[in-house]
């Protein structure tokens, strides 16, 4: 019997060529099928991607409705004439206009020095020693420090100093300075600037013995004694000098710190370096910050921009003729950006057109006219904010266009799960459809093995019987 296998074209056998040439017939299920899933998972693409665009866009919405977008709106900045003296930081309160300032002393941290004490020298204290500073609202705030009498003037300078140190309640930087091989001191210096922060201390047992005696320092009147290379003192004598002061528009303003928020309103002034007598005072011009409303309005442009050229491609084009709730989203975001905002204050603008926003032929937004939107920000900035942020704003209206398509109810989300349960039944369609082709596939490849092997064996017979012809007539 010839063998089934043994017939080929190519590498196929005959059989397997019977049987592939059934499924061909039944291809064009599989393939409609198939089409029609993808082009279900590119509807669903379409609105998985048209949903995280949506998702921006609100997120731009959320913050043009703030409770700090009337602030924003009306930003402020400051340019220095120089500000390697002087810098300065404007709020929405600040007025237009130019302040001078001419840095005169920056504010420092007070510093206690002691004594200078020969370091290997027993100091003879034992037991608690407690040590009393005033904070700078003028409470206590006690330290205690444990000694045992076998101390050296250096070890009971560490000591004093870890205990300092480890104390929340007091801000001061203590240190042990060895200044030369033989002798050390003692230094405490403020963990905050200016005369309020001042170092201020009750006399002690243990302190004395540093030299750092009240009575002794404290000259009254705001005048301490100064420290020399071997005595106890304050690094600086009057306690006002540790306070920043600046001539703010001729006039002396003193703070304790270097930042000086309230002096002008609105004005944060950070003082960098003094300057000398013959220096010129340093010009501070105060202007709208329209870059930085422009930064907040731009997102808002771009994302709402986003949408539109999504809605608007090709493929957006095929979507919203299929789809009439993508057809309305279109219309309707074009509309609310042309619309009048009847909200607005009398005398203001009430279209994005007056404050230099147009739209072009493809519905995309921009600022068409950077000096009509400038002439707003520094005459009424509440007029450019009201055209996104009223009532009736652009901002209230595309939220209320957009509510019943975000979230997980809404009709972006529900469409890509619709569009996912149709998937998922043609995956099930499709692996339906295989196996059924599977099984009659292999029932036709055993009726075609039966078929073959009868027709074999009818050859067979065949071929012995003509042979056995040829053999009587050979006779």
């Amino acid at each position: 019997m010839a063998n089934l296998l043994g017939v080929n074209t190519g590498s196929d056998t005959q059989l397997d060529q019977l049987v592939n040439a059934f499924r061909q017939t039944q291809q064009p299920q599989v393939t409609k099928l198939e089409s029609r899933k993808q082009e279900l998972t590119r509807q669903q693409s379409y609105f998985n991607q048209l949903n995280t665009r949506l998702n921006s866009f609100i997120t731009q919405l959320d913050n043009l409705s703030s409770d700090t977008v009337s602030e924003e709106f009306a930003a402020k900045k400051v340019e220095s004439s120089d500000d390697s003296y002087v810098t300065a930081t404007a709020s929405a309160e600040a007025i237009r206009g130019i302040n001078t300032v001419k840095v005169k002393r920056l504010a420092t941290s007070d510093i206690l020095i002691s004594d200078r004490m020969i370091s290997s020298v027993n100091l003879g204290l034992s037991g608690t020693q407690n040590i009393v500073f005033r904070d700078k609202d003028g409470g206590n705030v006690e330290v205690s420090v444990e000694l045992d009498g076998t101390e050296t003037n250096l070890e009971a300078m560490s000591k004093l100093a870890s205990a300092i140190n480890e104390n929340e309640d007091l801000s001061f930087n203590v240190g042990v300075v060895k200044d030369t091989t033989t002798t050390a001191r003692l230094t405490i210096r403020s963990g905050e600037t200016g005369s309020e922060n001042a170092i201020v201390f009750d006399d002690s047992a243990l302190l004395t013995s540093f030299g750092l005696i009240n009575g002794q320092l404290n000259l009254g009147d705001g005048s301490r004694k100064v420290s020399d290379s071997s005595l106890a003192g304050y690094k600086t004598s009057a306690v006002v000098d540790l306070d920043s002061e600046a001539e703010i528009n001729g006039i002396n303003v003193t703070r304790s710190t270097n930042s000086i928020s309230d002096a002008l309103e609105g004005i944060t002034f950070e003082l960098v370096k003094p300057q000398e007598e013959t220096d010129s005072e340093v010009v501070l011009t105060t202007d709208v910050n329209q870059a930085a409303v422009e930064d907040m309005i731009q997102p808002f442009l771009g994302t709402y921009n986003d949408i539109m050229s999504f809605l608007t491609s090709s493929e957006g084009k095929t979507m919203r003729r299929s789809d009439p709730a993508l057809s309305s989203l279109y219309q309707r975001m074009r509309i609310i950006v042309a619309e009048r905002v009847s909200s607005q204050d009398e005398g203001g603008p009430q279209y994005l057109a007056n404050i230099g926003v147009e739209a072009d032929s493809r519905g995309l937004l921009r600022i068409t006219d950077q000096e009509q939107l400038t002439n707003l920000l520094e005459d009424n900035p509440s007029f450019v904010e009201k055209i996104f942020s009223s009532e009736d704003g652009v901002v209230s209206k595309m939220q209320l266009a957009l509510n019943t398509l975000k979230g997980d109810d809404g009709l972006i989300t529900q469409r890509s799960l619709s569009l996912s349960d149709q998937i998922d039944a043609q995956d099930d369609r499709i692996e339906q459809l295989e196996r059924r082709l599977d099984r009659q596939s292999e029932t036709l490849r055993k009726q075609y093995t039966s078929l073959l092997e009868a027709l074999y064996e009818q050859q067979g017979q065949t071929s012995a019987y003509s042979a056995f012809n040829q053999g009587l007539a050979a006779q």
